[in-house]
């Protein structure tokens, strides 16, 4: 079971069959089981199988409990830790970015409606009436003076003397000339003290100090702008060419040889074009010429080889010191020429692949 079925599930009968039909096997009969049915429950009650009865007949399961098997299930859910598509971190990255906008509009606005004065407590202002209120119920009852200190109220206006009201009346009549339309014309001292008191208002608005929050949100309009210029200017891996000789790739195409090909890793014999390169699959004597979006890096294990990308260490072998499954990248450390010893954290898996200079590579 373990060397021809491995853990196929299979009717017993047949591989009883498969098993008398060598010319040197052992009979039932020497055995101390009388009957196969009586094995098959034996090799399930020892769980060294796993069995069950149906129409047809007993079906046996081979209980694989090797080192070598339990080693390969954990690679096997390693490796699906690992293989995440580069369109689901895509997706993460964008929610980020759709979450720090909304959160830097909601705090414009809100800076906005503290500048218009628009968080009046309207609480405060029911107490000020109230008080108010009070106040002039107070003065009333015991006959006391009120002073309004508000200039556009009716009480704040001096009251005219019917002397003053004559001398005014006699010199509107004797100074003024009717106007064609038959409209009076201000006093030119009236429209003297509006004009200074605009100007007054206007240089009072000019020499206004800059408050806390001006200063902010122009700190914070500034570092959006160089955010989204860097963003611009950066190029990205998907921008440029990273296919380079003696790296070990993983095929993408489904539609190549029928999809025969796909996730099948290869070594990049030949950079042909700046996105194009021959590729010899692992162990076979073929060779295919495939595009760049038709290809992935392969992250090795700790202690291997990599060569690098992208960025300003490209090109220069390094060796993996850890892996980081939660951001997806990986802390390497540069082995040859003049940066050796140093080391890069947090290099994304994109950046790097496995380099394999020999010719044959393990599969």
């Amino acid at each position: 079971m373990r060397r021809r079925y491995f853990s196929k599930r299979i009717l017993a009968n047949r591989v009883y069959n498969d098993f008398i039909s060598q010319r040197y096997h052992v009979h039932m009969n020497s055995t101390c089981w009388v009957t196969l049915s009586g094995f098959v429950r034996y090799l399930g009650e020892s769980k060294k199988c796993i069995i069950d009865k149906t129409e047809r007949g007993w079906y046996i399961q081979y209980i694989d409990n090797s080192p070598e098997a339990i080693q390969r299930k954990a690679d096997r859910e390693k490796a699906m830790k690992t293989k995440v598509s580069e369109e689901d971190r895509l997706q993460k990255f964008i929610q980020r970015q759709i979450e720090a906008q909304q959160e830097m509009e909601r705090e414009l606005e809100e800076t906005a409606q503290i500048e218009r004065g628009g968080y009046q407590d309207k609480d405060d202002e029911d107490d000020s009436e109230e008080t108010k209120k009070t106040q002039e119920e107070v003065c009333q009852s015991e006959g006391a003076i009120m002073f309004d200190l508000n200039p556009n109220s009716e009480s704040f206006k001096p009251s005219e003397t019917s002397e003053e009201k004559q001398k005014i009346d006699d010199s509107d009549t004797t100074d003024k000339e009717p106007t064609p339309q038959g409209f009076g014309i201000l006093p030119s001292s009236l429209t003297n003290s509006s004009s200074a008191s605009k100007q007054s208002d206007s240089k009072t608005s000019k020499k206004r100090p800059r408050s806390h929050m001006d200063s902010y949100m122009e700190e914070k309009k500034e570092s959006m702008k160089k955010f989204k210029e860097d963003k611009k200017a950066e190029p990205t891996i998907k921008d440029v060419s990273w296919v380079s000789k003696d790296i070990v790739i993983k095929i993408l195409d489904k539609t190549l040889a029928g999809g025969k090909y796909f996730e099948k890793k290869g070594r990049i014999e030949k950079v042909v074009e700046d996105f194009v390169a021959d590729v010899k699959l692992v162990n076979k004597n073929i060779t295919i010429r495939l595009d760049q979006n038709f290809m992935e890096t392969v992250v090795p294990k700790v202690g291997g080889q990599v060569k690098i990308l992208f960025g300003k260490h490209k090109d220069e072998i390094a060796k993996v010191v850890a892996v980081n499954f939660n951001n997806y990248s990986c802390d390497l450390k540069i082995i040859a020429g003049k940066n050796a010893n140093k080391s890069i954290d947090g290099v994304p898996y994109e950046h790097f692949s496995k380099y394999a200079p020999e010719f044959s590579l393990p599969g």
